[in-house]
């Protein structure tokens, strides 16, 4: 499958054509191919599909968990560029149509800048959507983490809650951005913006990016947060906003439809190989219908998801739990379908020791061999060590045993290892 890699303000999406790659996008190929140390790395694909009007070209956003986005503005720049540089488009207006709306793009600059015209930004609840009665949602509060913040919410095809800030900073984004992102009062979840106005005419924000984590840039996340600015009577209409990754110049008119302008660069061309698009290493083998894998390719929200309704307190911090997983020497998983429903991790010195920091499996499953499964997948990985360590409560001392662990202690919690040369 042929690929371009373009940036935009630091947000990198890989472009692909539909007839080349076919049916081969599952969720997992694309969360194998967006991962930075498994695959090409980008915070997205963009799948260029098939059109029989002149002059409009149809555009999928997938995000690099393997959801689907519905708009995206530095997508968007980053595709119009990609036409421009196939030669399908000039520097006159043209259509894309994306499943958050039809757009309107030039192409700037000899391809260095491009103008979309993103559509109206709504801030009623049943466009959003957001729970609760019919209503604007302006300067509502939301508790997490303790702290009651106020926000508007917005959408622009796709869905933003904007949280207005005295200061702003990536810790926040990256703490706060996840646990907002899921609350239940956002059923199709949410991208999240921290915003600090300067002036009338700019305004900070950073982001974090549903499916996509914490981001430099967000073209969509600039229009919602610009539209909010001057919907709270805080910014005039021509707004620059700035990000991490760079700015990206606003213009809101009164009824709020909202034109970008930003830089786009094209950064490389190639072919993903059969490996990484076909099921590869990920898929160890399939058991009663359940599918084990090894690698890195799960989701924030899945994991999220199993961790909770396991009742564990970890999930209140769902940035270091992933990356605690993420980090570990391996991690296996057991999946229904798209769902995860296992997950087990090991971290080792490399040559004696392998400790079991984690091993979960959703209620729903229990019972039907998945953890045992997922035991007996990363010893088989560290057959060679010494020892293979971890630490249980008293509860899971038969589970343990019937996996051949043997109980090293006499108090709770207590460590517990599978004899030596396992």
């Amino acid at each position: 499958m042929q690929f371009a890699k373009y940036q935009a303000l630091g947000n990198d999406y890989l472009v692909v054509e539909r007839d080349d790659c076919a049916d081969r996008l599952s969720p997992s190929a694309v969360r194998r191919v967006c991962d930075r140390h498994f695959g090409i790395g980008s915070d997205g694909m963009l799948v260029r599909e098939p059109s029989s009007v002149p002059n409009e070209f149809r555009l999928r956003i997938l995000n690099p968990d393997g959801s689907e986005a519905e708009k995206s503005g530095n997508g968007l720049r980053i595709f119009a560029r990609y036409l421009w540089d196939r030669r399908l488009v000039s520097d006159t207006p043209f259509r894309v149509v994306t499943p958050g709306g039809t757009v309107l793009c030039q192409v700037m600059e000899q391809g260095r800048s491009v103008t979309v015209e993103m559509g109206q930004v709504r801030f009623h609840s049943r466009d959003i959507p957001v729970l609760g009665p019919p209503r604007d949602v302006i300067r509502e509060t939301i508790e997490v983490a303790g702290q009651a913040l106020e926000f508007t919410a917005a959408t622009i095809g796709n869905p933003h809650c904007v949280i207005l800030r005295q200061q702003v900073s990536q810790s926040e984004a990256s703490s706060l951005g996840p646990l907002i992102e899921t609350d239940s009062r956002f059923p199709n979840r949410t991208n999240v913006q921290f915003m600090k106005v300067l002036d009338r005419g700019n305004i900070q924000i950073e982001i974090w990016e549903r499916g996509a984590g914490y981001t430099l840039a967000s073209g969509s996340s600039s229009c919602a947060s610009a539209a909010v600015a001057k919907r709270l009577g805080l910014c005039d209409s021509a707004i620059t906003v700035h990000m991490p990754g760079g700015s990206l110049a606003i213009e809101v008119d009164d009824n709020f439809f909202v034109r970008m302008t930003g830089p786009v660069e094209k950064v490389a061309e190639g072919r993903l190989s059969d490996d990484i698009l076909g099921s590869g290493h990920e898929t160890i083998e399939t058991v009663d219908r359940i599918q084990y894998r090894i690698g890195p390719h799960v989701t924030s929200q899945g994991v999220l998801d199993l961790y909770r309704a396991n009742g564990w307190s970890s999930a209140d911090k769902p940035q270091q739990l992933l990356s605690a997983l993420l980090d570990s020497h391996s991690l296996v998983t057991a999946w229904d379908g798209e769902r995860l429903i296992g997950l087990g991790n090991a971290i080792t010195d490399g040559h004696l020791v392998v400790y079991y920091p984690h091993l979960l499996v959703h209620p729903d499953y229990q019972g039907r061999g998945v953890g045992t499964h997922l035991v007996r997948m990363l010893m088989a990985r560290y057959a060679g060590f010494h020892q293979h360590m971890l630490v249980a409560d008293g509860r899971a001392i038969e589970f343990y045993r019937k996996c051949g662990f043997e109980r090293a202690g006499k108090t709770e919690p207590m460590w517990i290892y599978a004899g030596h040369d396992h």
